[in-house]
């Protein structure tokens, strides 16, 4: 009997219909794969996300063409963002905004971290030594070639 590790509660769980949703289907349009958390996480962030939206007055969407509230973008669809803790609404983000955003565990500290650790190897970045052939063709050769 396998089991998995739910992402939010972190319960170990039977991996199962009866504890967790499968995805649609993967990129290559086949294979099905499990959701990351159980069916109990996502039904309480289903419901959170809900009750955010009544909260706010926010529609369950926006028209394509609205701009990403991060990025400025207008060619992805856009998904509602909220802090998970306080159901309060951020904003309007592109998926991939989104996706960094929870890969980072909506986290204003890691966001920060990582930023740090970007602008630390952006300074330890050594210049490029530009290529020079040990031997160059004669302009006169290169024009007849």
């Amino acid at each position: 009997m396998q089991t998995k590790q739910c992402s939010k509660c972190r319960e170990v769980l039977i991996l199962s219909d009866e504890f967790f949703q499968r995805n649609m289907k993967n990129g290559d349009g086949t294979r099905q794969y499990w959701r990351p958390e159980c069916k109990k996480c996502n039904k309480r962030e289903t419901q959170d996300r809900r009750r955010s939206r009544k909260m706010y007055n926010q529609p369950t969407s926006v028209p394509l063409g609205t701009p990403c509230d991060n990025c400025a973008r207008t060619d992805q669809k856009l998904v509602f963002d909220h802090c998970h803790d306080t159901l309060v609404f951020r904003g309007w983000l592109c998926s991939s905004c989104n996706k960094g955003l929870g890969m980072v565990g909506d986290s204003i500290e890691a966001v920060e971290r990582l930023l740090r650790y970007m602008k630390k190897a952006e300074r330890r970045r050594q210049p490029q030594p530009v290529y020079k052939p040990a031997y160059q063709i004669p302009v006169r050769v290169r024009q007849a070639l």
